[in-house]
């Protein structure tokens, strides 16, 4: 199935690893993020279900936000190729390249689809996050009435 792609020139070089890096990070790092923030300065008001809902729309912003520059760069490849800044493309300025940036701009359904696939994958990390954050906060309860019962 990607061969085909790769076939006809289709190019990933704008999904390099690094934004999926930036997520991993985003989805590793805003629960502990959230949880240390409700201890220290938030006093444990925001119960465990709201931690995960606050981590999930930042999961899902961050998506778009990922998107919304992936789809950036990917139309400013597609600008260079205007020579004359007129925003249409005049036989000079039409090249076997040019056609390329064009195919990359306007053939992605997943940026197309990405609200629709975020919101799913966010609501699945929220599902799978909730009963996280519940064992922790039991077991940050338990071990606070430990330490106060000694």
């Amino acid at each position: 199935m990607w061969s085909s792609y790769l076939s006809d020139g289709f190019d990933m070089s704008v999904f390099n690893c690094n934004e999926s890096v930036v997520i991993l990070v985003i989805l590793c790092l805003t629960p502990i993020l959230l949880s240390s923030l409700n201890t220290s300065v938030l006093k444990r008001i925001c119960r465990p279900v709201w931690l995960s809902a606050i981590a999930a729309l930042v999961c899902y912003a961050s998506l778009l936000i990922n998107v919304a520059y992936a789809e950036y760069q990917l139309d400013n490849q597609l600008k260079a190729f205007d020579l004359n800044n007129d925003g249409i493309f005049s036989e000079a300025e039409i090249t076997p390249e040019q056609q390329k940036a064009m195919q990359r701009v306007v053939s992605d359904t997943g940026r197309n689809f990405a609200p629709i696939t975020g919101a799913w994958f966010s609501l699945g990390y929220f599902l799978m996050l909730w009963p996280v954050t519940l064992i922790y906060s039991w077991l940050e309860r338990q071990y606070v009435r430990h330490v106060y019962r000694s």
